[in-house]
């Protein structure tokens, strides 16, 4: 008589388990950043955005967002301001050194971004949201940094695929500021991916494996641009862009790539016969 009741106890043990992993996989937030950015024709704007991996689990709930400001709430849902979200596929980079770049795995991501006229005040930014996300940022004010020139940016793809991108950097960059090369891909006139790669000032170029350049999908274009940075990531100043398409192999080298395989696919045959 006692196997029934022990049976309902491991199906209710099972169940709770469940719910608590499902909870658990809600979509994490992976950052939260308030910001100014300047561009290259002189204007600015302020932004405060948001975001994670949309397929760790359910996404955000906006009704349960909140933003405080050295403890005061400032924002309820979507309320003042609108978060829209933008999905796209995202891959991470850094300089590694010896003129070498080390890449993350391409994962997919939901940025939820809204843009503020007016001036944000400075201070300690809490935001939480699903119920149990919440993260921290200190916003430091508005700070025009250097514009890295659109007209300076060379391009141009090696024997092997791989892209190699550089440009000047600014003279009056500091050395507690970072460079970050942005490489959006688009299909159909849509933003697709994204490749955001960061540089000490001191480097000005990059290069990117055909393997990372296939990861941002089957896209029509690369739109590249140049961020600068501060090391608290307040404030960007960011380049004018420039797109570019990646080479198709010219038809005689698919040709012979094609009687390559069929050589080495009959040299093969031969061999087995024997």
């Amino acid at each position: 008589m006692k196997r029934p009741a022990c049976i309902f106890v491991i199906i209710l043990s099972t169940f709770f388990l469940v719910s608590i992993a499902q909870h658990a996989q809600a979509t994490t937030l992976d950052y939260f950043q308030v910001q100014h950015r300047n561009f290259a024709d002189g204007s600015g704007i302020n932004r405060v955005q948001f975001g994670g991996n949309p397929e760790e689990g359910p996404p955000f709930d906006l009704t349960t967002l909140y933003i405080k400001l050295n403890g005061s709430t400032v924002q309820n849902g979507n309320t003042p301001v609108t978060f829209n979200p933008t999905y796209y596929n995202f891959v991470s980079g850094v300089y590694a050194g010896n003129n070498s770049w080390s890449f993350s795995s391409v994962q997919p991501q939901v940025n939820y971004a809204a843009n503020v006229n007016s001036a944000l005040p400075t201070g300690t930014y809490e935001m939480g949201i699903n119920g149990f996300n919440s993260r921290f940022t200190i916003y430091t004010g508005a700070v025009t940094l250097p514009i890295v020139d659109s007209k300076t940016f060379l391009t141009g793809f090696d024997a092997n695929g791989n892209l190699h991108f550089s440009w000047t950097t600014p003279p009056n960059i500091s050395d507690t500021q970072f460079v970050y090369a942005d490489i959006l891909g688009y299909i159909g006139g849509q933003f697709f991916s994204e490749l955001l790669v960061q540089n000490p000032y001191y480097i000005n170029s990059l290069i990117v494996p055909d393997s990372i350049l296939d990861s941002l999908g089957n896209v029509d274009f690369l739109r590249l641009s140049v961020q600068v940075r501060s090391a608290d990531q307040s404030n960007r100043g960011i380049s004018n862009s420039i797109d570019i398409i990646r080479p198709v192999p010219e038809a005689a080298t698919v040709l012979l790539l094609g009687a390559g395989l069929i050589g080495l696919a009959g040299y093969g045959r031969k061999k087995l016969i024997k």
